[in-house]
């Protein structure tokens, strides 16, 4: 399909088609010292549109418009043996070819000279003003005019090309650029969630059982109790600290992908370890299991590792959690809550655990839901399509 003309081209050609049709049937109108075109006027006009109508293409179509005009030219000629001269054919003509060389490709720019040259050689044998070697020298005049509006046509086109061609470089470079910074956005936000997910997991779990293991001194134990609270606050302040290069890392909001390790049949181990912390923790599966794709079995096995750790570090006096994993038709649904109350001395900025959270079910197509559970405690709910999007 040919592309719309240019509005300037549309208007060139029509400027160009009033000329040529003023020298057909009013001569006496046509101020620029156009010469009468001789021979039937119907058939002149008809093959002249076919001349310069073209003209509106000749940036967005310029071999089909050079051949369109040149065979107008060729046609003229040879139909009526009167070819005419003067701006009606030399206006559309020098247009034409120099379109071709500057907006076409170098193939089409040959081509367009070599159309151009024989429309030229046709009209120039058959004008009957031309019947001597000096007619034929005035004649190569035109020649030359119409090699040189070629070569500036190709002149400008490799000129536009280049200019064309470096953009597209930047272009490509600036691309190149947000690539690269994607990707280590992506790496740190990885990092950002493995060192969450797994280290301030293992760092919460430590810590609780260094505040069990201080409940459970007597006074004759005064001297283990200093390097228990010693271990105990720095488990602490390592969970600030981690905090801050979290929030470094976490610089664009990307999901992270990577193959994926453990998965709902880690469950019984992450329980397992949360129970001996102090933690008693049911795990409930209903439905009938089934293998997951590998991306949300990683996304569900840290939903619950995570639910799991704010129990850990923010319930009060919860004495009981449960974890219960329903398998359904099309998707994976977990629920996660405990018996405890808030912590009012909990940190009230929201904490990079819940935004794991929402990042992993949102890559999912899933749906998250938390808050305050109906019986008390807290309730972390997530639902995930099986199937619907990958990792």
């Amino acid at each position: 399909m040919v592309a719309p003309p240019v509005p300037a081209d549309a208007v060139l050609a029509l400027v160009f088609t009033v000329i040529a049709q003023v020298d057909v049937w009013r001569p006496d109108l046509a101020v620029w010292g156009d010469d009468p075109v001789a021979g039937p006027a119907a058939l002149n006009s008809a093959l002249l549109l076919l001349v310069t109508v073209p003209v509106a293409w000749r940036r967005t179509a310029p071999l089909a418009a050079t051949a369109a005009s040149m065979t107008g030219v060729t046609a003229q000629a040879a139909l009526t043996g009167q070819p005419p001269i003067g701006l009606l054919l030399v206006a559309p003509v020098l247009t034409v070819v120099y379109s071709a060389a500057a907006y076409g490709t170098r193939r089409q720019a040959w081509i367009g000279l070599a159309l151009t040259a024989v429309a030229t050689a046709v009209h120039d044998a058959l004008d009957p003003r031309i019947q001597s070697l000096d007619d034929v020298g005035e004649a190569s005049y035109w020649w030359l005019v119409i090699a040189l509006a070629w070569l500036v046509g190709l002149y400008v086109g490799s000129r536009r090309r280049a200019r064309l061609d470096a953009a597209l470089a930047r272009q490509r470079e600036v691309e190149l650029e947000r690539a690269e910074q994607e990707a280590v956005a992506r790496e740190r936000l990885r990092i950002a969630n493995e060192l969450h997910d797994v280290v301030a997991h293992n760092v919460s779990v430590v810590a609780l059982h260094v505040g069990a293991a201080l409940e459970l001194l007597d006074g004759t134990s005064e001297r283990a109790r200093e390097p228990l609270l010693i271990v105990e606050a720095t488990a602490r302040s390592t969970l600030k600290e981690m905090r801050s290069l979290l929030g470094i890392l976490r610089s664009a909001d990307a999901d992270a992908t990577q193959a994926p390790q453990p998965g709902l049949a880690s469950l019984r181990a992450l329980v397992a370890g949360v129970t001996d912390a102090g933690l008693p923790v049911e795990l409930a599966i209903e439905g009938k299991a089934h293998p997951l794709p590998a991306g949300v079995d990683l996304a569900a096995y840290r939903i619950v590792q995570e639910a799991l750790t704010n129990i850990l570090k923010h319930a009060v006096d919860a004495t009981h959690a449960v974890v219960r994993v329903c398998f359904a038709p099309g998707r994976v649904q977990l629920s996660i809550f405990d018996d405890g109350r808030p912590n009012p001395r909990a940190d009230r900025v929201p904490g990079h655990g819940l935004v794991g959270m929402r990042e992993r079910v949102a890559l999912y197509g899933g749906e998250l839901t938390v808050g305050a559970g109906t019986a008390g405690g807290f309730l972390v709910e997530a639902r995930l399509p099986i199937g619907e999007a990958t990792p």
